[in-house]
């Protein structure tokens, strides 16, 4: 199986390229993953056709060929925060209406709920991104094989 993942950031070193360099090293006995950099990408212009460029249509390829794709990009604080979505467990993975597990399905921030029951504390939504953006992952390799 193979994962093609991309670091959201420009810098040499950043959080989320060594998220990734450790999920790289530490599954390599399970997963082939694959670390794209985005340094190599042009930045974006929208009066611009970039599809023909080579960087572009390398990743491209490399994503529709790949068994799953990884984006690991930048966050930082913001306001809005959703009280509802998808029902998840501790470990990330999805809950249906009759309480049985899908199987296969993850979701952290935005998109997921029921962690918070009722109400939550305002600051709450970055330790929730944060603590369940790095559970997902993991455990979504971890059921692989």
């Amino acid at each position: 199986m193979k994962f093609i993942t991309v670091a959201g950031s420009a810098a040499d070193k950043s959080y989320n390229r060594t998220l990734l360099e450790f999920m790289q090293k530490y599954f390599a006995h399970k997963v082939e993953i694959e670390i794209l950099d985005l340094r190599e990408v042009p930045i974006f212009v929208e009066t611009e056709d970039q599809d023909d460029l080579p960087i572009i249509q390398t990743f491209n390829e490399k994503m529709t060929a790949a068994d799953g794709v990884i984006l690991a990009t930048p966050r930082k604080p913001a306001v809005q925060h959703t009280m509802g979505g998808l029902k998840i467990d501790t470990e990330t993975r999805v809950i249906n209406t009759d309480c049985q597990l899908i199987l296969g399905l993850f979701a952290a921030g935005e998109v997921a709920g029921g962690i918070h029951a009722g109400n939550r504390l305002g600051g709450n939504a970055l330790a929730d991104i944060f603590t369940f953006g790095r559970i997902a992952p993991i455990t979504a390799l971890a059921e692989i094989g």
